[in-house]
């Protein structure tokens, strides 16, 4: 007898769970200011670090990725425009972590004032939880941009 634990779709969040991304999201930020001062003051090019991609160097179509190196340069030189053209996945990446960040952040400072002045009142403000849409969200924005460049390729070689 196989037993199969289903997964509950409403109790995907927990409070660890935002504490985790939360802490992650603080780890992010301090790499990202690194890697930022770097790729500004030129001593890190990441479009020199890494290979071209080999998907499209064998099959002569775009991989769901491409694009994402040149994103990421953009995003950390400010040109939200071009990260955005470039994949769009990593300008959504950036909007989400913003949204959640940013949130969070404002949760807690309201917490502590509310702790002060009144113990038994919760916060107005809440922290923006994690959901699975999300991630489908962005799947389906890698799938797409996917399908567009491949077909702008392809009609733009006719």
């Amino acid at each position: 007898m196989i037993i199969t634990q289903e997964y509950d779709f409403k109790r995907q969040v927990t409070p660890l769970t935002n504490k985790f991304f939360y802490r992650f999201g603080i780890f992010l930020l301090l790499a990202a200011s690194v890697a930022a001062v770097l790729q500004n003051t030129g001593v890190l090019d990441l479009t020199v670090l890494l290979y071209p991609c080999l998907f499209y160097r064998i099959s002569g179509i775009y991989c769901p990725g491409c694009g994402g190196t040149r994103a990421v340069k953009a995003l950390l030189e400010g040109r939200f425009f071009s990260c955005f053209f470039y994949h769009p996945f990593v300008f959504y990446c950036f909007v989400m972590y913003v949204l959640f960040m940013g949130s969070h952040t404002l949760e807690k400072i309201f917490i502590r004032i509310y702790a002060k002045k009144s113990p038994h009142k919760k916060p107005f403000v809440r922290g923006l939880n994690f959901k699975v849409s999300y991630v489908y969200l962005g799947i389906i924005i890698i799938l797409l941009q996917w399908l567009v460049k491949n077909l702008i390729l392809l009609y733009s070689n006719c």
